[in-house]
């Protein structure tokens, strides 16, 4: 998990800092072109209304959005609250305007001089408006900051920061031109532009995401629970609450930020206050750049990586340490890293901004403004704040740490200390600025002295937080080195040396410039080289973090210098491996391998061996590939044995073995290499006819376990299974057996193996894990029903991260069988027995969903979508869908495959057709439902009936098989491996050397009508998945080769392949059928399978998949070995408008040869892609017209121009 939020974070701060520098730079032209116009007076008076907007935004939303931080999930929730902002930014409004101006009244807070400025009334006005449409985008915000969706903020800000820029320098030209007296109105003009386009751009940014998250942009009811009930049913109460109590801490952070504003308006003339307005602005350049985009990415950061991490309350061993204790330890870590690199790395711009800025600043406010500010205190100011920037700087990000991970107690605490440090700075102000007459320096100064302080507790907390986690942080590390600093006492002399000397002096400001450059470039050199390997330890990181994400990485080229690496098997055959370099496609590539007798190439046309995966390289030897390579079957063995685990999963109704091939390149779909099942039921044996109670486990079954366990050790031996990664885990049956403890033990004298014993919420939470390798991604509610019991939980899973429920899983004694014994003892569903049993399940199940504490993002989505998703697995559930299956309105169902099988809630519910179809004797025997499953669907129906009667508005239900063996094996992946497309993993080892550069051909062909706004038929993924499969069926007679690849995913090479939909079985088998002829190149016998698969898709995607597995065909012609060594055709793909509307697909095939050089058969595939447009090739009723031309001309007058 914490890798994805360092990675978006990372992301995030690059994002904000450019939109932070272009800002500035755009900030800094306009002020130039401005500031040559203004007096320091006027200039004055901006700084007095930009204190005003400041005011008014700061106490109406800064709490909101520290308080929203912590707000995980839950759209909705957080754009009810940004409202919180309007509505007490609108009062704001009026008792600020009154406060600081006396406008409407005549109260006397501000100096004299600023009614007489020109339509001041006018800007005041303009800037209240420009505060509430401002205020009003913050619903928009909260969203995008709370999703991490950087990109939409940037745009917002880069947009609306030109507008201001246009605004102010319009409306300034205007003024000159006509020379009219306008006062602060330019600023104004441009604060609205501002304000505008951040509430436009947010608004049309945002609207697309609302639809396909589910949520809206004006408030609305959200779901009340126990934990977090709604105020008005609009407003989280606890987010509320945490914002009232931060908004009584943020009016003492008001003084402590605006401190300085506010006393330099009170004590000085409105020419001093232009002054210091100025020296302050650009002194605070390199803050607002560069600091506070990184301080805002780091509070989100530091609140994720830290989110829950509690206090270490005494010595521990490592070993013992589950794997979420360690992902918790890692997090810390990488907080702790990134906090001390972020210190580091403000401490070296600190250096250069406190030892080269005092010098070079007032030279350069000389050279861009002239005598006019050179003759106010605004150059001592600017020197003067150089030296507060190292300061500024360190608390900024130490603050945003604190801010990030402190509780409310701390919070206050810190609150105290800032009270007091706040009475220091306000003291040291009035000494400073009344009495000293230091003026706008002394105001800085005081800073200084209240910035020091506030570090100075901060420092104290963190250390004190990672101390208390069991981890040192160490502020020396934060300090660039002493050769780096070493400099620092002499480099200011130096400096006023060489401008004191008089060299050049006709060239006046720019020689001094000149020649201070000379000695800054010298210290900067200095420092740079006694910081390179720091600087490039930052490098890798920033590289590392802000990695492309997966969208990006289906665009990126792939570098072309091979990398040559050592790999060494048992045999000692192998020992170099040439390696391409990583790409952005995981396929498999040609390799050059050097044996210790010679060299030879191998080819990786099909099922070979050498893949290369983004970032590294996993070699793995398929069979054959060990003779082609001249290797011996033991070297392959022993190579592949490695990534074996045999597993043994001890059910109530069945004992499972499997071994499982856990090789990083396919492990995503955990790939089978052995299956097998003892139909011994540990639950039925340990219960005997007539006896009311159970038994314990009967020695005859315990010796059967045994003789079957001893078989399977041979298996493993077999496969060469190292020993250490075979397990045993035993769940509902054998944790309640009376005799566990000697069944255990029994097993382990026997076999050497230890069981076990999963705990009950364990137990659901392997189940919840094998749910979620089932898909690319489970959003909803999950349910296992083994033997004995079920669970019940939530999931969120996306990106390789899996969220559940805090309780793991809610397990409930309601399994298949035990509901078999139990509804027996109830008697007739008329019987008083029977409804208080159903009263009593009803009643467990409610109470099981509200203890999961289903979150508010499943909840939003559940009522924009009218209902929850609902994914099943466990025996129980399996014979049910296997059940609803045979009783599908696609008679018979192309897929024989539970997993990715969906029904509707209606279907579901349906338990009397269910019962009917089992009870059915004219019925044939359904498949996959034995006689056991049959007898148990009547217990599984009342489940069902109450569960329709528990859960919350269901609307889809999917079926998993994922099961303990999967679950255990998906919940020890990584991230990485978790996040990858099943559909994409299965088909990687038959991929050619070309993907990524095909699948762009692929991607541009299926350009979207306008029509649909764009958004697309067929998803990358499946895209992806074809082109690596477009060559897997080549080889074949062409007799076969369509209908081969018809059945590829249900009965061929993609068949066994874990967690693709059936909607993605369809879709690809259809691509490929199509790539090798489509419906009239398959025989009799595959056409009904085909007209009965093509009812599984979308409507109207049948007819894009016919026309993109011809442009794969035609592309398959023209690259036949899936290699593009050059470029032999390109894709234009426009779309057209013709009579009544109709929407034509028009295709150019731009050839690198003439038209008559086309052999015949891209002939005949060219004009297969032109025929998938005819009205009598379309599928169902939906298709387009397709104008195909080759170099630009239509294929017909192509055709016969080259035959004249």
């Amino acid at each position: 998990m914490s890798d994805s939020i360092l990675s978006r974070s990372a992301e995030g701060a690059r994002s904000l800092i450019f939109i932070q520098v272009l800002s500035r730079l755009l900030t800094f032209a306009v002020n130039n072109y401005v500031l040559r116009y203004l007096s320091p007076e006027l200039l004055g008076v901006s700084a007095q209304l930009e204190l005003f907007s400041i005011t008014i935004l700061f106490f109406a939303r800064e709490s909101l959005r520290v308080a929203l931080q912590r707000q995980a999930h839950g759209a909705q929730t957080v754009v009810n609250l940004g409202y919180i902002a309007v509505l007490t930014g609108v009062p704001l409004i009026g008792a600020t305007s009154i406060i600081f101006f006396g406008y409407p009244t005549s109260l006397p807070w501000l100096s004299s001089e600023a009614p007489a400025i020109p339509y001041f009334a006018q800007a005041l006005r303009l800037y209240g408006i420009a505060t509430v449409l401002e205020l009003l985008s913050e619903p928009a915000f909260s969203a995008v900051q709370q999703k991490l969706l950087y990109g939409i903020r940037a745009s917002a800000e880069r947009t609306a920061t030109l507008l201001r820029c246009i605004g102010t320098c319009g409306m300034a030209y205007w003024a000159g031109k006509y020379q009219i007296e306008i006062g602060a109105l330019p600023f104004a003009i441009g604060q609205l532009c501002y304000a505008s386009a951040l509430l436009a751009v947010y608004t049309y940014k945002l609207w697309p995401i609302t639809k396909q998250e589910r949520f809206s942009l004006l408030p609305q009811p959200i779901p009340a629970t126990k934990e977090a009930p709604a105020s008005l049913g609009v407003f989280s109460t606890p987010l509320l609450s945490l914002t009232f109590f931060l908004t009584i801490q943020s009016i003492f952070k008001y003084f402590l930020t605006q401190g300085d504003a506010l006393l330099i308006k009170e004590f000085t003339s409105l020419s001093d206050q232009g002054a210091y307005a100025l020296a302050s602005n650009y002194g605070g350049l390199i803050a607002r750049m560069l600091f506070q985009p990184i301080e805002e990415s780091s509070r989100n950061l530091f609140a994720k990586l830290c989110a829950d991490s509690t206090p270490v309350s005494g010595p521990r061993d490592a070993s013992q340490d589950s794997e979420k204790s360690k992902e918790k330890k890692q997090s810390l870590t990488q907080a702790s890293t990134f906090l001390t690199t972020i210190l580091r790395l403000y401490s070296i711009i600190s250096l250069f901004a406190a030892t080269l800025g005092p010098s070079l600043a007032p030279l350069l406010l000389s050279l861009l403004y002239g005598q006019r500010w050179s003759g106010t205190s605004a150059p001592e100011v600017l020197a003067t704040y150089c030296y507060y920037i190292p300061f500024l700087a360190v608390n900024g990000v130490t603050e945003a740490f604190v801010a990030s991970v402190a509780t409310k107690k701390e919070l206050f605490i810190q609150f105290i200390s800032m009270m007091f440090f706040f009475g220091l700075f306000a003291g040291s102000a009035l000494g400073f600025v009344k009495h000293l007459g230091w003026g706008g320096s002394g105001i800085v100064a005081a800073n200084t002295v209240n910035m020091g302080l506030r570090i100075v507790w901060n420092a104290w907390f963190i250390k004190g937080y990672f101390k208390d986690r069991g981890m040192e942080f160490k502020v020396w590390d934060t300090i660039p080195s002493m050769a780096s600093l070493a400099p620092v006492v002499v480099v200011p002399s130096v400096m006023s040396m060489a401008i004191g000397a008089k060299h050049l002096t006709p060239y006046g400001v720019l020689e001094e410039l000149a020649k201070a450059g000379a000695v800054s470039a010298g210290f900067v050199l200095h420092v740079l080289f006694f910081e390179r390997h720091f600087l490039m330890q930052c490098y890798r990181m920033l590289r590392q973090f802000s990695g492309p994400s997966a969208a990006q990485l289906s665009k990126r080229h792939a570098t072309n210098t091979p990398t040559t690496i050592t790999l060494l098997t048992h045999q000692g055959n192998i020992s170099r491996i040439t390696r391409l370099p990583p790409c952005s496609y995981r396929g498999v590539i040609e390799t050059h391998v050097e044996f210790s007798g010679g060299k030879r190439n191998t080819s990786c046309a099909d099922r070979t061996a050498i893949f290369v995966e983004c970032g590294g390289i996993t070699p793995l030897l398929r069979p054959g590939i060990a003779e082609k390579a001249g290797l011996g079957s033991g070297a392959m063995d022993t190579d592949r044995g490695q990534h074996y685990h045999g597993l043994v999963d001890m059910g109530s109704n069945g004992i499972r073995f499997s071994i499982t091939d856990r090789s990083p390149l396919t492990q995503r779909i955990l790939p089978t290499v052995y299956l097998d099942r003892a139909a011994i039921s540990l639950y039925d044996a340990q219960w005997e006819a007539g006896n009311p109670n159970p038994v314990p486990i009967p020695q005859t079954t315990i010796k059967q376990v045994i003789k079957a366990l001893l078989r399977f050790k041979s298996t493993c031996q077999d496969f060469k299974v190292p020993e250490h990664q075979v397990r045993i885990v035993a769940t509902e049956a054998t944790r309640k057996a009376q005799n566990s403890q000697e069944f255990r033990d029994r097993i382990n004298e026997a076999t050497g193996w230890t069981v076990e014993l999963l705990p009950k919420e364990m137990e659901g939470r392997i189940g919840a894990f094998g749910v979620a390798s089932s898909y690319d991604q489970v959003r909803g509610l999950v349910m296992d029903l083994g033997g004995g019991s079920t669970q019940i939980t939530w999931m969120l899973s996306q990106g390789g991260e899996v969220k559940m429920s805090e309780k793991g899983s809610v397990s409930m004694p309601y399994g298949a069988a035990a509901l078999v014994k139990r509804l027996e003892a109830a008697g007739q569903p008329s019987s008083d027995d029977f409804v208080a049993f159903e009263k009593e399940v009803v009643g467990y199940l409610k109470d099981a969903v509200r203890e999961i504490g289903i979150p508010q993002e499943l909840l939003d989505q559940s009522m924009a979508t009218g209902g929850l998703s609902l994914y099943l697995s466990g025996g129980g559930f399996r014979g049910w869908g296997f059940v609803l299956m045979s009783e599908h309105s696609i008679k018979p169902y192309p897929i024989p495959i539970i997993n990715g099988f969906r029904v509707t809630r209606e279907s579901f519910h349906d338990t009397q057709a269910v019962r009917m179809a089992v009870k059915n004797e004219d019925t044939p025997e359904i498949f996959r439902v034995s006689q056991r499953r049959a007898s148990q669907v009547p217990a599984v129906a009342f489940l069902v009936d109450c569960l329709s009667q528990a859960l919350p508005s269901i609307n889809n239900v999917f079926f998993c098989q994922g099961g303990v063996r999967e679950g255990m094996h998906f919940a020890e992946m990584k991230a990485e491996a978790r996040m990858e497309s099943p559909i994409v993993t299965a088909t990687r080892p038959y991929a050619r050397e070309s993907v990524r550069e095909l699948t762009d051909l692929l991607v541009t062909a299926a350009k979207p009508p306008p029509s649909t706004n764009g958004a697309g038929f067929i998803d990358i993924a499946v895209l992806t998945a074809f082109v690596q499969a477009i060559y897997a069926h080549v080889g074949l007679p062409k007799d076969v080769c369509g209908g081969a690849a018809l059945r590829s995913t249900t009965t061929g090479f993609f068949a066994a392949a874990h967690g693709i939909s059936h909607e993605q079985r369809a879709l690809l088998a259809l691509l490929l059928c199509e790539r090798y002829g489509g419906f009239g190149s398959i025989s009799p016998t595959e056409q009904d399978f085909y007209r009965r698969i093509v009812q599984l898709v979308p409507d109207g995607t049948a007819w894009w998949c016919m026309y993109l597995g011809r442009v794969a065909s035609v592309l398959a012609s023209i690259y036949p070995a899936g290699a593009i060594r050059e470029q032999r055709v390109e894709l234009n793909v426009q779309w057209a408008e013709k009579k009544k509307h109709k929407e034509v697909l028009c295709i150019d095939f731009a050839m690198g040869q003439a038209f008559d050089e086309l052999d015949e058969g891209l002939h005949g595939a060219l004009r297969k892609v032109e025929k998938a447009g005819k009205k009598k090739n379309w599928v169902a009723g939906h298709g387009f017209k397709v104008l195909l031309t080759v170099n630009g001309k239509d294929y017909d007058t192509a055709a016969r121009d080259s035959i004249d």
